[in-house]
């Protein structure tokens, strides 16, 4: 029997990395689906990849978490 590897997922306000063009992006989770991440990413991630806007969908199977969202006690 093999063993499956269970990503964690992201969740609002993780900061991930993901790979686009054979480079590193990083960038903050600001919405979670089903399958994927919606993130936005740096403005020099943005020129690089020559997009519109700052925001990308990222899928669970290509991130990894780099920090996770801070937890405020108020």
């Amino acid at each position: 029997m093999s063993k499956v590897k269970i990503q964690q997922l992201a969740k609002v306000g993780d900061c991930i990395t993901f790979n686009r063009n054979d480079r590193a992006h990083e960038g903050i989770v600001y919405k979670v689906n089903e399958n994927s991440v919606l993130v936005e990413m740096s403005k020099d991630s943005q020129i690089y990849l020559g997009y519109e806007n700052k925001n990308t969908v990222v899928s669970h199977m290509n991130y990894t978490i780099l920090r996770n969202q801070k937890v405020v006690n108020e």
